[in-house]
């Protein structure tokens, strides 16, 4: 009842604004029929005077511009590539010749390392609500590809994300371990940010 009162009394007070408006409206166009505004009268005494200085011509020094900063590389993610999957790359004969051997004078020794990822594959989109950090221990196999798998962290909480990432990690391939002249497994940490 209240709420039908309160329209009622809108729509009155509405209505007469309106009539209110249009009333002033008419009466200012009464009183000047044509937009006939007298302009203001003038005279040269009022008017500013305007002294023209001439200014010498002057050079200026160019300056050097400075270069345009490269635009940052975007990780795109990589479609499946099938040339992985058809190479292999044999690292366990390669020999090591001991310091002092071999069949010249430069002898070459192989160092001990870690493994190297050589391919990285970018995980596929994971949807834009899905923001953390995922934590991967990857143990590297003498071929170069990724055995097994242990979750360390997961701040996503999402197991799609976990999924993406998990197969985006077994497409990328690696340089295996060398330690003593020989390929070994391996395992290492790799982390993947979600933003």
């Amino acid at each position: 009842m209240k709420k039908d009162s309160v329209k009622h009394s809108y729509k009155i007070k509405l209505e007469y604004s309106f009539i209110l408006v249009l009333t002033g409206l008419i009466v200012v166009l009464f009183l000047f029929p044509r937009g006939e505004i007298i302009p203001p009268q003038y005279t040269r005494s009022d008017l500013p005077v305007i002294e023209v200085i001439e200014i010498p011509r002057t050079v200026q020094k160019k300056l050097l511009k400075r270069p345009r900063p490269t635009k940052p590389a975007i990780p795109v993610a990589a479609e499946e590539i099938e040339l992985l999957d058809q190479i292999t790359i044999d690292y366990s004969e390669i020999e090591q010749n001991k310091p002092g051997e071999g069949i010249s004078d430069i002898s070459f020794t192989i160092r001990d390392r870690q493994p190297r990822q050589l391919v990285e594959v970018v995980p596929e989109e994971i949807d834009e609500e899905i923001r953390g950090v995922i934590v991967l221990s990857l143990k590297i196999g003498r071929n170069g590809k990724i055995l097994q798998h242990k979750v360390i962290k997961n701040s996503t909480r999402s197991e799609r994300a976990l999924q993406k990432v998990l197969r985006a990690a077994y497409r990328s391939r690696w340089e295996p371990a060398i330690f003593s002249g020989k390929t070994i497994e391996f395992w290492i940490e790799k982390t993947y940010v979600i933003n």
